[in-house]
């Protein structure tokens, strides 16, 4: 049952599903703290942002950078651009974006976190986690 699920432990570290989080959840902390670091330590939220069919790519980076937001990354065929704004500015960028004729959708990309660790042993043979990411 659901209650079952979202109440199990998390599997013991000297497993092999336990060693693998533990590792996993290292890399993540030192990715995260190398990110930090590299941005000098400034507060920015990440905005994802759809603009309208038929913008060159210098009208797609004019629209971002007239918003005061820096491209981080694309998905150029679904016209999506994941951007950058001070965490500060946040509530105003996401205003002007949306209110801007060039944008068709704006959203603010938000963190995930796992609620609960699944108890399967065998998980770690699953072949479709690693093609899911």
């Amino acid at each position: 049952t659901l209650a079952k699920i979202i109440h199990t432990p998390p599997p013991p570290p000297g497993t092999r599903i336990g060693r693998h989080l533990t590792a996993l959840a290292a890399l993540l902390l030192l990715a995260v703290g190398l990110i930090s670091l590299a941005r000098g330590g400034t507060d920015t939220a990440a905005l994802s942002v759809k603009l309208v069919d038929g913008l060159s790519p210098a009208a797609q980076a004019s629209v971002i950078a007239r918003h005061g937001a820096a491209e981080q990354s694309a998905v150029a065929p679904l016209r999506i651009h994941v951007v950058e704004v001070p965490a500060a500015d946040l509530s105003r960028a996401l205003q002007a974006f949306g209110a801007d004729p060039q944008v068709e959708s704006v959203e603010a990309v938000k963190t995930r976190r796992a609620e609960w660790l699944p108890n399967d042993p065998q998980i770690g043979t699953q072949w479709a986690l690693e093609r899911i990411g």
